[in-house]
Parts: C-alpha cells; sequence; structure tokens
C-alpha cells in the first residue's frame, strides 16, 4: 500500500522586526535572538502563538528561523516551549525565565538547545478560566482519552485521567499540549508500535497488514512521528480499506434483500459499483427490482394471509 505524504507547514512570508520600546503584551511575550547574549536578528512572538514550521518565517535579511534561536527573552507571564521538530515534534524544552545562551542548556546526552529549535509555542501562565481553552470537566475527560487511545494504544489509568484533568480544567493546558507531555513520556518511546499498527490496520480494512505494509506504517509512526489516528485516517482513504468497506456493505444488502450470502460474480459487480459512486440505497434498489427478489416474494405469503385473514379476490 502507498501512502502520499501530507505535511502541512505554516509558511509565514512576514519579517518581523523589533522594537524593545513596544508596550508589552497584557499575557507576555517572548523575543528570541538569532545569536547568545540577545544579539543578531530577533523575533517577538505573543503569548498564545504558535509556529508550526520556523523553516517557513524569515528574519529581516531573508534567512528562516529553522535552528536558529540562540537566547530567549521572556517578558511577562509568558511560557516557552521549544520543539526540535516541526509541528511540535520531537525533543520539547519549557521555559519560564530568560536564557542568555541556549548552548548552556543539554538537549539530550551529548547535545544543547543551541540553534535546536524547529517549532515553538508560547503559552500564558496561569490564564483566566473564563478563556475560551479552558474545558468543561467532560470536555477534559474526553480529550484526555482521546490522547491516551492515539498515542499511548490504551485508556489513561484512573489516577492519569484526574491528574490531567486538573491540568486541562484548572491549569487551562490544550489539548496539544496534553498530547506533548504524553509525548515525552518514558511509555510513549516504549510503546508497542507493531500492536498499534495491526489495530489500526485491522479496524479499517478488516484484516492484518502484510509485513511491507506493516513496515510501511510503523516508519510512518517511528520516523515521522504519526499518530493513530493521522494513520487511521491515511488507511480510511486507501483503495483497500473502500474495498473492504463495499464489500462489507454488499454482504448486508444481499443479506437484507435476497436472504443469502451473495454469490461471487455480484459480489466483484456490486462492490465496483459502489467503489464508483452509488450509494446504498441505489444498491437496495437495484437488488429489490431483479428477477430473484420478484420469485423470492411471489412464494411468500401476502401479508394478510400471516395475519389469518384473506386477502381480497
Amino acid at each position: 500500500m502507498r501512502f502520499p505524504f501530507r505535511y502541512l507547514f505554516a509558511g509565514l512570508a512576514a519579517t518581523i522586526s523589533v522594537s524593545t520600546s513596544e508596550p508589552l503584551d497584557y499575557s507576555g511575550r517572548v523575543l528570541l535572538f538569532s545569536r547568545p547574549d540577545f544579539r543578531g536578528q530577533c523575533l517577538i512572538v505573543s503569548a498564545g502563538s504558535a509556529l508550526r514550521d520556523l523553516a517557513g518565517l524569515n528574519d529581516a535579511e531573508g534567512n528562516h528561523w529553522e535552528d536558529r534561536v540562540a537566547s530567549v527573552r521572556i517578558e511577562g507571564n509568558a511560557i516557552l516551549v521549544l520543539f526540535s521538530k516541526p509541528r511540535f515534534l520531537g525533543s520539547q524544552l519549557e521555559l519560564r525565565t530568560t536564557v542568555r545562551n541556549l548552548g548552556e542548556l543539554p538537549r539530550g546526552q551529548n547535545g544543547t538547545w543551541l540553534r535546536q529549535a524547529s517549532s515553538l509555542r508560547v503559552l500564558a501562565e496561569n490564564p483566566s478560566r473564563s478563556a475560551a481553552a479552558v474545558y468543561t470537566p467532560p470536555e477534559a475527560t474526553q480529550a484526555i482519552i482521546a490522547a491516551y487511545r492515539d498515542l499511548l494504544g490504551r485508556d489513561p489509568d484512573y489516577a492519569s485521567l484526574q491528574y490531567y484533568r486538573s491540568r486541562l480544567i484548572d491549569d487551562g493546558w490544550s489539548s496539544d499540549r496534553l498530547r506533548e507531555v504524553l509525548r515525552g513520556s518514558s511509555e510513549y518511546r516504549q510503546r508497542d508500535v507493531t500492536a498499534l499498527v495491526d489495530r489500526a490496520y485491522r479496524s479499517e480494512t478488516g484484516h492484518l497488514p502484510d509485513p511491507a505494509a506493516r513496515k510501511t506504517c510503523i516508519q510512518l509512526i517511528t520516523t515521522h512521528d504519526w499518530t493513530a489516528s493521522e494513520l487511521r485516517r491515511e488507511l480510511r482513504s486507501s483503495k483497500e480499506a473502500r474495498l473492504s468497506r463495499a464489500r462489507e456493505e454488499v454482504r448486508n444488502a444481499y443479506r437484507a434483500v435476497l436472504e443469502r450470502e451473495p454469490d461471487p460474480a455480484g459480489l466483484a459487480r456490486y462492490e465496483s459499483r459502489l467503489l464508483d459512486g452509488w450509494t446504498l440505497h441505489q444498491l437496495r434498489e437495484h437488488l429489490m427490482r431483479s428477477a430473484e427478489y420478484k420469485r423470492l416474494h411471489a412464494t411468500s405469503e401476502p401479508p394478510s394471509n400471516r395475519s389469518g385473514l384473506v386477502s381480497p379476490k
């Protein structure tokens, strides 16, 4: 099975200039510099903003901001979260205070965060509970369960559910931030990707993947950071999954209308019709106009006879 890669990048053409005399945003902001000690080109990002791909944002000299951030000044109650990959993936670093040189902050065993950021978020610390991002208890529960199933392949345990409900409701976390935290967990790094792929494949196609398809799906998750829902969405749009759904729909129509399983020729014919755009209503109507359907119901007793009444002459 072939999978088209669909990556969306936030391309921002505008150059952002900085004036440190500008009034401070009420919820804070972050100033990012291309050199240590707050020197070089500067990018201002207000709290509540998110940049999915710094490669799509240029400075005043026309250079993109990916892998350029060397020092950070945080103003107000802003929180900066840096990510080593686009789309808020990879390693992450949360900063609440100004840093003169990101080279002093370790990343992994041997690296540092100097010029390593490819995407970022700027959050507002302790946001108002009336803000639109605050969840109701049922919404928070649904968001946590969805994130756990999508990233870890399981439902959250009771303690984790209560903890993250508090983060979403009391601390104003977004579902994106919740998922970022789960991505950074040891469980996420050690999850059974093969089992996750098999569950997604079976749910969308009705069977397990062959070795080549399984290998492709595993690479999408481990190398390209796809989630289970992204994989399912891709599988759902594949010809194999559409054929599986069409086959099941034909079988259900035959059982309901002709009271039998479809023969191989009929199964193949109506699968093709559904893939070409037929609706289930059209399929059922076509079966009901067939000679087999008429013979089946011609030998059946009229409804009046089944109730013990004599049908009118």
